[in-house]
C-alpha cells in the first residue's frame, strides 16, 4: 500500500513541477496564462506516463 502512495505522490511532484515551469516560462515571455496552460498539458501528459510505466 505504502508502494503505491510513493507511486501516486511521484506523478502528482511531476506535475506541480511542469505547471510551476510553464507559469514561469510564461512570466519570462510575459504570457502568464499561456505558460499556465502549457505547463498543466504537459503536467497531465507527465503524470500519465509515470502512472502508466509504475502501473506496467
Amino acid at each position: 500500500m505504502a508502494d503505491e502512495n510513493h507511486d501516486w505522490s511521484l506523478s502528482g511532484i511531476a506535475f506541480a513541477g511542469c505547471l510551476f515551469i510553464g507559469m514561469g516560462l510564461g512570466i519570462l515571455f510575459k504570457h502568464t496564462w499561456a505558460g499556465i496552460m502549457m505547463g498543466l498539458g504537459v503536467g497531465f501528459i507527465v503524470m500519465a506516463i509515470l502512472r502508466w510505466k509504475n502501473k506496467a
